[in-house]
Formats: structure tokens, C-alpha cells, sequence
């Protein structure tokens, strides 16, 4: 009789060691984009004093852990949206020791988990994403860009554009300075 109290304990306690919950994305400042199409399509993204890893390693929002990804799209111009993978694999890897949260470098130089082939966070000093062939085009100017960046289940949102931006078709957008968005979504 007493076997089954216990059966189901376990039952529940096991049922919450799914995969975590994404949290809500955080807005924050960017620093630069760059996106263009000019060879193949590809961006180069910076952020600066924006993301925090104090006391992310080992948890769920650590991303050598748990992965993460890249969400880059528009809805004006030639309308995109694709969200590129940083699956956990050998490409993730501290900053430092583990346990020193001092940030996490992913890169994957052959491509093969998709077109981005560095990430590059430093605690509390910068973020840096670069990829190559990435599926966007730029014959319409798709202001504003919007970049969310997730890490375990942690996200954070970048919105480039409005007054600080440069488009030249089919070529290039450039945005500096974007302040954090009001929210992300």
C-alpha cells in the first residue's frame, strides 16, 4: 500500500526534469549590425555591457549545456524571419573555467550546425555574432531588424534601425547605436 505514494513521487518529480521553460527575452542595446548580401548573405552583430553570465554556468541558462539560438528578422521590406540553431555540441565552450562565469564562445568554422559561425559573449562586456550564408534578401530596405539571441533559456532582443541606419539595395543595412527596444516579441 505504501508503494504507490511513493511510485508517484517519483512520477512527479521526474515529469519536471523536462526541458526548461524559455523565460521572457530581456531587451537590450546594440551596438552595430551589419547585414548585406554581397557574395552570400551575412551578418556581423555587436553588442556592448549588455549581457550578463554571472552565475549562468551549470544552470539552465548556460548554453555549453542547453544550446541556443539566433532569431534574425524583418516584416518590412522583403520580409524575413529564420531562427539559426547553436545546438549543443563541441562548439560551445567557457570562457575561462567553468564556474568562473565569464562568458562562452561557440564556434563552428566549418558550418557544420548551420550558418553562424562564432558567438562570442564576455560577461557584462561584449557580444559578438558573425554567419555566413544565411537566407535573406535585401532588394527593399527592412528596416527595422530585429536580433534575439538565446541561451539556455535565457533570450535577449536587439531592434536596429529608425534614425540610425544605412540601406543600400541588394547590397547592405547598417544600423550603430540601436537603445533597447520597449519590449521584444
Amino acid at each position: 500500500m505504501r508503494r504507490f505514494p511513493m511510485l508517484l513521487t517519483v512520477a512527479v518529480l521526474l515529469a519536471g526534469r523536462g526541458t526548461p521553460s524559455l523565460a521572457s527575452a530581456v531587451p537590450i542595446a546594440g551596438s552595430k549590425l551589419k547585414i548585406g548580401t554581397v557574395n552570400s548573405p551575412h551578418i556581423r552583430l555587436e553588442t556592448t555591457k549588455t549581457i550578463s553570465t554571472d552565475n549562468t554556468n551549470n544552470t539552465a541558462s548556460d548554453p555549453v549545456l542547453h544550446g541556443g539560438s539566433i532569431r534574425i528578422f524583418s516584416t518590412t521590406g522583403d520580409v524575413f524571419d529564420h531562427t539559426y540553431p547553436l545546438p549543443v555540441s563541441i562548439q560551445w565552450r567557457y570562457y575561462g573555467l567553468p564556474g568562473q562565469n565569464r562568458g562562452y564562445d561557440y564556434i563552428d568554422s566549418t558550418k557544420a550546425n548551420g550558418p553562424i559561425g562564432v558567438v562570442r559573449i564576455r560577461n557584462n562586456k561584449m557580444t559578438r555574432v558573425i554567419g555566413t550564408g544565411l537566407d535573406f534578401s535585401l532588394h527593399t530596405n527592412p528596416d527595422p531588424v530585429t536580433v534575439v539571441l538565446t541561451l539556455g533559456d535565457r533570450s535577449y532582443c536587439m531592434t536596429f534601425g529608425g534614425a540610425a541606419f544605412k540601406f543600400i539595395p541588394n547590397t547592405k543595412f547598417t544600423s550603430l547605436r540601436a537603445p533597447a527596444p520597449a519590449s521584444c516579441p
